[in-house]
Order: structure tokens, then C-alpha cells, then sequence
């Protein structure tokens, strides 16, 4: 059975077997890496899990300590392993270019400073014309009701 799925896959010399055994002693060893990193010894990755690995590390080329910092977050804001929001942090570091640890953290100060100084890199929201003049109505009855 083995044989005739590696036929399929093109694996027919002796040098592509071995290669195709390395990637997959590569891949295992990177899994146990990561399962270490994110706490999870008591079961195999589900293949969710699998994928989000595979475009951290593949697609990504994320570094294993920049997800360790993303975990540590993830379980910091949230109290546990939560890969969704995980992704969310690795997405927005990669699409800032942010590639270590270090970078990371400059990007957190960076964010933390503009939001202590009022300066938030969040939208503001603006209300409508008409929401304007019913607060304004609304404020305007209120003072006359006796409030202050």
C-alpha cells in the first residue's frame, strides 16, 4: 500500500524516498517543537492546528520565538491557547514586516506610547448629523428636567 502511494507521489528512486523521509523527520521534529511551545503534550494536533502551523512557519516563515511571544499573549489576554487569536497577533506582525521577538516588543511600546498620549491608532467614531442633534434635544431636556 505504501509502495503504491509513493509510486503515485512520483517517489520511485532511492534519493527521492530519503528526501521525502527527511522533510517528514523535519516536519515531526517542527511539530513537537511547536506542540512544546504551545503546552500541548497530551494529544496530537488537530489538522486546524496543522494548518495554522503550516502558514506560520511555511507561508510565513515565522520564527519559532515570535509564535512562543504570540502564545505567551494569547494566553496573557485570553487565559488560554486560542490559535484564532493567536493568528490575529502573527497576521497583524506579519503584515507589519515584524519577523523577531524584538520587533515585537518595539511595536507594543510603539502602540502603547501613541495610546498614553491620546493618540491611538484606533478609528474614531463619528456620529451622524441626526445622532448630534438628538443628544443635543435629549441634553437639552434633561438640564430643563432639573438634572445637572
Amino acid at each position: 500500500k505504501v509502495a503504491i502511494q509513493w509510486a503515485d507521489e512520483g517517489l520511485i528512486t532511492t534519493q527521492k524516498v530519503e528526501t521525502y523521509l527527511k522533510q517528514r523527520e523535519q516536519k515531526g521534529k517542527q511539530d513537537r517543537k511547536m506542540q512544546k511551545i504551545l503546552g500541548i503534550a497530551d494529544r496530537a494536533l488537530t489538522p486546524t492546528e496543522k494548518k495554522y502551523l503550516h502558514t506560520w512557519l511555511e507561508e510565513w516563515a515565522m520564527r519559532a520565538e515570535l509564535i512562543e511571544k504570540a502564545y505567551h499573549l494569547t494566553i496573557d489576554r485570553t487565559g488560554k491557547l486560542a490559535f484564532a487569536y493567536m493568528n490575529k497577533i502573527l497576521d497583524s506582525w506579519h503584515q507589519a514586516g515584524i519577523q523577531t521577538v524584538a520587533q515585537a516588543e518595539q511595536e507594543k511600546q510603539t502602540y502603547t506610547n501613541q495610546t498614553a498620549q491620546g493618540k491611538s491608532t484606533k478609528p474614531v467614531t463619528i456620529i451622524s448629523e441626526f445622532e448630534q442633534k438628538s443628544m443635543q434635544a435629549f441634553l437639552k431636556k434633561y438640564q430643563k428636567s432639573g438634572g445637572s
